[in-house]
């Protein structure tokens, strides 16, 4: 049995997420390489406390945003971050 996606299959993922990435209950967001905000769902800024959109924000100016995390996110395609 071959396991691996075909494009079409990426594809129909893709919009499946789109449809439903504001329903999603958990907290999502997904930045640029350059570390702005391009889309965050609604339990993201629950999350967060923030009534305003976070799209435009730059993750790599904000002083919680470590270096190491910095290093991560320009080195790894996607990756998590718990919040304890």
């Amino acid at each position: 049995m071959n396991n691996q996606l075909t494009e079409d299959d990426r594809y129909e993922g893709l919009i499946n997420l789109n449809k439903n990435f504001e329903f999603i209950p958990c907290s999502m967001l997904i930045a640029n390489n350059e570390g702005t905000i391009v889309r965050c769902n609604s339990a993201c800024l629950n999350l967060l406390g923030s009534e305003n959109p976070l799209v435009g924000y730059r993750l790599f100016n904000d002083p919680n945003f470590t270096p190491s995390l910095i290093a991560r996110f320009t080195s790894e395609s996607e990756f998590s971050v718990s919040i304890p």
